[in-house]
């Protein structure tokens, strides 16, 4: 397998993780997560920049923005427990709010802080109430 990170710890085989990819050209990033391996799902956005893919929000950025020249350095952010998708999801929904991405499209970002949910992200990974309706958001870990 090909190894992405190119660090002293290898992150490629890392499963349940919230990652970001910034453009090296102009520093925009994009927020995604996986409950695949890391480098999995690396190589599918790498493959999709070599396709020119345009259902793909890094390809549509480097063909926009670059002529379609690679150059994307990884990050992982945070996990998750694995198998446990709604808390992979909330770690996504932080992180955009946080680095609020460029590269990602509108709907992607979005979608991760709707609704009252929102509100109860940070108490949740706290371990407090959610402040709008008092409840927890999943499972706490």
């Amino acid at each position: 397998m090909t190894c992405y990170c190119h660090r002293e710890e290898c992150v490629c085989d890392w499963v349940f993780v919230v990652y970001t990819i910034m453009c090296k050209k102009c520093g925009d990033l994009y927020v995604g997560k996986t409950s695949q391996r890391l480098g999995t799902r690396l190589s599918q956005h790498y493959r999709s920049l070599r396709n020119d893919d345009n259902s793909s929000a890094i390809s549509a950025h480097a063909r926009e923005c670059h002529n379609l020249q690679e150059g994307y350095s990884l990050y992982a952010v945070s996990g998750a427990p694995v198998g446990n998708q709604s808390i992979l999801s909330m770690a996504e929904g932080i992180a955009m709010n946080k680095y609020n991405p460029q590269i990602n499209r509108k709907f992607e970002r979005h979608a991760q802080l709707e609704g009252h949910a929102a509100d109860g992200i940070d108490a949740f990974f706290r371990g407090r109430r959610c402040p709008r309706c008092g409840g927890y958001h999943g499972p706490l870990f």
